[in-house]
């Protein structure tokens, strides 16, 4: 455990720090603690990325840098569509295939943590938003993890797509389930589905199909 000294506080750890009062009565003290964060920094290893849709890609800036997580990764890098491209989480990827040895059990997909709990129990981290702007997001991109089949076309009002696609992180939490992707629909209704499809926060009856 020597060296701590010599980590330099980094941006995600300074963030706790200016979280609204309110959000910080629920945190415990020790996690404002540099020395907390990093004093078991291996076994917070392989990190497993809790990616719930919509809610902070950029997030992995932050678990890039975590001390000793990426030794391939330059210290200032920024990921982001102007470095990366549009895709820029499988960019970095492709960029930096062995940038992380070992240290992520994850890469960003959205797969449900629910068969995966005793396994990775402890290691998990993901980013929350609200609820309702997460969903208007998602709305926006696509209909993102809409369940669709040759059948059930994506809704056209967001009420519609809510009550299927709602409560994404808990089922997330609780479920098992991967989106994917489809290249591309020949239904002209079918046009507004984006590359991720279905998943853990699908209807619970596309689920159980997985």
């Amino acid at each position: 455990r020597g060296g701590l000294e010599e980590f330099e506080v980094p941006l995600w750890v300074k963030s706790l720090e200016k979280l609204p009062k309110a959000v910080q009565a629920v945190i415990p003290d020790k996690a404002f603690t540099v020395r907390h964060v990093f004093s078991n920094n291996s076994a917070l290893f392989p990190i497993y990325w809790l990616h719930v849709p919509k809610c902070g890609s950029s997030f992995l800036n932050a678990l890039i840098h975590v001390p000793n997580a990426c030794p391939g990764v330059p210290e200032d890098l920024v990921i982001s569509d102007l470095t990366m491209g549009q895709d820029n989480i499988q960019g970095f990827w492709d960029k930096y295939p062995a940038g992380c040895p070992g240290s992520f059990a994850t890469y960003g997909n959205h797969d449900g943590f629910g068969r995966h709990y005793k396994q990775w129990k402890g290691k998990a981290m993901t980013m929350l938003r609200s609820p309702e702007q997460r969903m208007i997001s998602s709305f926006r991109d696509n209909r993102h993890s809409w369940p669709a089949n040759w059948t059930n076309p994506p809704p056209r009002d967001i009420a519609a797509y809510a009550e299927t696609v709602q409560g994404c992180a808990v089922k997330m939490l609780t479920r098992n389930g991967s989106s994917h992707t489809v290249e591309a629909w020949p239904i002209p209704n079918f046009g507004a589905i984006g590359p991720h499809w279905g998943g853990a926060c699908g209807s619970p009856e596309e689920v159980t199909q997985q």
